[in-house]
């Protein structure tokens, strides 16, 4: 169950991460277009 939970905030630490990235990455090329 531990290992369940750990690996769980885990996961979605690393899909909130990568969504920033995303984000991150959507607002810079909005800035380099105009």
């Amino acid at each position: 169950m531990v290992k369940c939970k750990q690996f769980n905030s885990f996961n979605l630490d690393f899909l909130y991460g990568s969504r920033l990235v995303a984000l991150s990455y959507l607002r810079h090329q909005l800035k380099m277009r105009t």
